[in-house]
């Protein structure tokens, strides 16, 4: 009787301990997706892609292993994605690579140790094992063109594609309160560079451009011809575009210079007049569509 009471009590206490994980999950969880080594208790070594694990099991490779047989764990390659890459690109637009080669694309809505989890352009919200990643990156911003109206008002018409930035606008509140006697337009063309790879819709605009300002003569009976300002200079910027296509964004003259000819047949120049053409043409602050 008392050898059944010890063998009773080495079963209920010692079994739990022979079927114990030797790798807990926090160390699978931090090599999910990498190429590993596990030690088993016969002595024999099983190598490939930790594709997931569960309390019981670990799969690797199309291969399933007990995890009451594993001992230890060796890290071969590191993870292709870890999560500090998963965690910035959180509520971007991302295209995943999978181990077959497949690619998936759509904004990144969660992840967890196990799957991420993206909703697509078809709003199809898909899961994907961590274990399947090869790859990610940043889709690149596919709305290119925009209508945007400007802060005074004005109207604005701009393209984004990739590096180059440009954008022609012109001024309708000028012309409107001084009944044509003011008018300007503006033109430029330079580079958007995205403020982090993350968030490849929020830009920093660098533009060099040029402004076309008119001021005519308030007395109609004078005779007085139109004087017309010619302005060149640097403007810098930040944009953002939404998925919905939403655009919105500010730009401000820097530096730049400008000149004036008279009707007496002279030409004054002056940095003065350069902000002054660009505050009438320029969209400073505006916000559109973009398509």
């Amino acid at each position: 009787m008392q050898r059944f009471a010890a063998a009773l009590v080495a079963v209920c206490v010692l079994a739990p301990a022979t079927a114990r994980a030797d790798v807990d999950d926090s160390a699978l969880d931090a090599v999910l997706g990498g190429e590993v080594a596990v030690t088993l208790r016969n002595g024999t070594e099983a190598k490939g892609t930790l594709v997931s694990f569960t309390r019981t099991s670990i799969m690797i490779d199309d291969a399933s292993v007990a995890r009451s047989d594993v001992v230890a764990l060796r890290l071969v390659s590191a993870p292709p994605i870890d999560e500090n890459a998963l965690r910035a690109a959180m509520g971007a637009r991302v295209v995943v690579r999978l181990r077959d080669g497949r690619e998936i694309s759509g904004k990144l809505l969660a992840f967890t140790p196990e799957v991420l989890t993206l909703v697509g352009d078809d709003t199809i919200v898909r899961t994907v094992p961590r274990g399947e990643l090869r790859a990610l990156r940043h889709r690149a911003l596919g709305r290119k063109f925009g209508i945007e109206l400007g802060m005074l008002p004005g109207i604005m018409a701009d393209a984004d594609i990739g590096l180059f930035r440009a954008y022609v606008s012109g001024a309708f509140f000028f012309p409107a309160v001084t009944s044509g006697n003011i008018w300007g337009f503006s033109a430029g063309a330079g580079v958007g560079i995205p403020i982090s790879p993350s968030t490849p819709a929020l830009k920093i605009d660098v533009l060099a451009h040029a402004n076309l300002l008119g001021v005519g003569s308030s007395c109609s009976v004078c005779g007085y011809p139109t004087a017309h300002t010619v302005a060149v200079g640097l403007a810098v910027g930040v944009h953002t575009t939404l998925d919905s296509g939403f655009t919105i964004g500010v730009m401000v003259p820097v530096i730049g210079w400008s000149a004036t000819p008279d009707y007496h047949g002279t030409t004054n120049t002056a940095v003065s007049y350069y902000f002054i053409s660009s505050g009438v043409s320029m969209a400073i602050g505006y916000m559109g569509y973009r398509f």
